[in-house]
């Protein structure tokens, strides 16, 4: 799906409350938001959040939210020079936000009431779009509705699932589509009908990180038909066009 940017993030209280509400945090997280400075940090501290998950298997989302809000203080760098959307990618997807500091109103909210959770979805976004740079072919047809599009949205929840679990991917995902600025319908139900296939395959495979393994699960989907894209405006089955 397309999104559009505003250029100031307007949230309502509100919203971040009903949000709060829903990911049971039960500790306020400071509010150090998402921009430039920490996509440009991001796997890192992604890195980190899972090394620290490995080491400390118990720890509440509190304590989770506490250290990765440590880490925004400690880890950021600050003042990266501007990434632009054509460092990304020559095609815009509709997860360059999460590299050039950009979140819908909806995913904000999410990112204010779980920093720990938000940021591991935001991070595999990132490698979302690099694994289908490598696998398809950087162009309209194929990243945008196509084969690729369907791609990126399905390793990206898979990998989402694995670092936050079903329940949040899903709620992250869904407010990825229903808070995207400018409504394209059919799009998004092509997006959350994939997104749905990468959290089967989270679900169905755990202990997968993303490695070459974890891509060509995701990619078998799509070639044998499983996910739905879009040619000539309607929703039709998936298959192998458009791979390198």
């Amino acid at each position: 799906m397309r999104i559009a940017y505003p250029l100031a993030l307007a949230l309502s209280l509100s919203a971040v409350n009903s949000y709060a509400v829903e990911a049971n945090v039960t500790e306020a997280v400071a509010t150090t938001s998402y921009n430039s400075n920490v996509a440009a940090s991001l796997d890192n501290i992604a890195d980190k959040i899972r090394a620290y998950k490995q080491k400390n298997p118990n720890a509440n989302d509190a304590e989770l939210n506490k250290y990765a809000e440590s880490l925004l203080q400690t880890d950021v760098k600050q003042s990266p020079q501007s990434v632009s959307r054509a460092a990304v990618s020559s095609v815009y997807t509709d997860m360059d936000g999460y590299v050039n500091g950009y979140l819908n109103p909806q995913e904000n909210a999410l990112y204010n009431s779980n920093r720990a959770k938000a940021l591991l979805c935001m991070a595999n976004g990132k490698k979302a779009i690099s694994a289908t740079q490598e696998r398809y072919k950087n162009i309209e047809t194929v990243v945008h509705n196509g084969n690729g599009d369907a791609f990126r949205h399905a390793i990206w929840n898979f990998g989402m699932t694995n670092d936050v679990g079903a329940d949040f991917a899903k709620k992250w995902s869904d407010a990825h589509e229903y808070g995207a600025v400018v409504d394209y319908p059919l799009e998004r139900t092509m997006d959350l009908y994939n997104n749905s296939i990468g959290i089967n395959l989270g679900k169905n495979n755990p202990t997968v990180l993303l490695t070459s393994t974890f891509a060509n699960l995701t990619q078998q989907q799509v070639r044998a038909g499983k996910m739905k894209v879009i040619s000539n405006n309607k929703l039709v089955w998936s298959n192998s066009n458009g791979e390198k």
